[in-house]
């Protein structure tokens, strides 16, 4: 979600001269709603994916990490890609269990 809106803005930027425009400050007017469908899409299934790995979690930090995963949508899903698959950690296993297996290898 808000990385849609800081490209639209940095693009918005790029394309006039000076930096600012003062004909249109709404940034949504010129977002496409099938782009906006799509954001909200992937930003709920990833709310949903981090709501659900942090089962064992104590019930306010499941909701920051759920409200962190909903706003910072791309961040999350590669965080979610890179320790959950390519380091095969299961889904609610904590930074101490992570510290723990690196240890232990050495």
């Amino acid at each position: 979600m808000i990385e849609s809106a800081v490209l639209l803005l940095i693009n918005k930027i790029k394309r006039t001269k000076e930096g600012f425009n003062n004909e249109d400050n709404n940034l949504l007017a010129n977002i496409p709603v099938s782009w906006i469908i799509i954001s909200l899409i992937i930003s709920i299934g990833t709310a949903y994916i981090a709501f659900m790995c942090n089962a064992n979690s104590t019930p306010a930090t499941r909701f920051i990490v759920t409200i962190f995963a909903f706003l910072f949508s791309g961040l999350y899903l590669v965080y979610y890609f890179i320790v959950h698959i390519l380091l095969f950690y299961p889904c609610g296993s904590t930074i101490a269990t992570v510290t723990k297996r690196i240890k232990s290898k050495r």
